[in-house]
């Protein structure tokens, strides 16, 4: 899956924009369960990014043990929102 989505960033905030065709193509072929890695591919921001960013702008994930796990039904509808 290629990076369709945007990203601008402002000084201490990182703001993500959707591409609508991206979003399709996740809901369809992304995995239920996706990893620190896969997240960050599909919001076009490195796993730095994500991890450093998953608080302040209220992405979904849970953390089992030191593992963040995100489910591409919960990124998908904060993507939208």
């Amino acid at each position: 899956m290629s990076v369709a989505l945007s990203r601008k960033v402002e000084p201490e905030r990182v703001v993500i924009r959707a591409n609508a065709e991206a979003v399709a193509r996740f809901r369809r072929d992304a995995p239920e369960i996706l990893n620190l890695a896969d997240a960050a591919k599909f919001l076009g921001v490195s796993p730095r990014v994500l991890s450093e960013n998953v608080e302040p702008l209220g992405i979904p994930c849970r953390v089992i043990g030191q593992t963040r796990i995100f489910s591409r039904a919960a990124l998908v509808r904060w993507v939208e929102n």
